[in-house]
């Protein structure tokens, strides 16, 4: 059975502010299971269960932000909470970055540039998953409805 412990969130204010958030799923489960039994079953970001439920946050600004293409089409984050973003509009090149680091000390630690023959200028990232030893992440020609992959690199690249 697979347990998911982490929860992680990043919030965007357009070209200015990424936040990111990590959530203890347990923590913030019991806050979405007492809220099911209330009339409102609403929970604001600002009540101090959910903030409890924080397990670390970072924002980045101005040039420290980590913003491929001026987009993000998908993240993802290990074990040991290094940020996965993949980055690319049709139109753009793809890219890849990791970001590693603790709490809010995240370091932009390597960028990949993705290429492939197969796709022309209507190339878009959709997505990224970690498996194993590889960076899973999928591409879609917008040209095309029905052109789409899924293409692997080694995290070693990193």
């Amino acid at each position: 059975m697979l347990r998911l412990t982490k929860l992680l969130f990043q919030i965007r204010l357009w070209l200015k502010e990424i936040q990111y958030s990590f959530y203890n799923t347990t923590k913030l489960n019991a806050v979405l299971d007492k809220a099911e039994s209330q009339s409102s079953k609403y929970v604001p970001c600002t009540s101090s269960a959910v903030k409890a439920a924080c397990s670390g946050s970072l924002r980045q600004s101005g040039s420290n932000r980590v913003f491929l293409n001026n987009s993000c089409q998908g993240l993802e984050f290990t074990d040991a909470d290094s940020i996965y973003v993949i980055g690319g509009a049709a139109g753009d090149t793809p890219k890849i970055a990791k970001m590693t680091g603790s709490g809010s000390n995240y370091k932009y630690a390597c960028l990949t540039t993705v290429t492939h023959s197969n796709f022309g200028s209507s190339a878009e990232a959709e997505g990224i998953q970690l498996k194993g030893d590889y960076v899973y992440f999928g591409i879609s020609d917008k040209s095309k409805s029905d052109r789409a992959c899924i293409y692997s690199i080694p995290k070693s690249v990193f």
